[in-house]
């Protein structure tokens, strides 16, 4: 079984926050949004937003790719839309 590179946490954010990312480009190529917050110059901690619709699979997707084009720190959280 593969490492995950995800976690879950109690994160959630609002609809218009989800949005205002996906305007300015924080998306994967499969659609998931995503929010960064930078941890210095190592580079940033990754959050991806569980909307519906989105799988298990998705999330790893879009985990993978945040993985091979960014600079992430430790695991990626995934976080709801309420």
């Amino acid at each position: 079984m593969a490492k995950s590179l995800t976690r879950s946490c109690d994160t959630v954010y609002c609809a218009s926050d989800v949005e205002r990312n996906r305007r300015i480009g924080e998306v994967t190529s499969n659609g998931v949004v995503f929010d960064y917050t930078l941890a210095g110059s190592l580079g940033a901690t990754f959050t991806l937003i569980r909307e519906e619709g989105h799988s298990d699979e998705d999330l790893e997707i879009a985990a993978k790719e945040l993985c091979r084009d960014r600079d992430v720190i430790g695991k990626i959280r995934i976080a709801r839309v309420e």
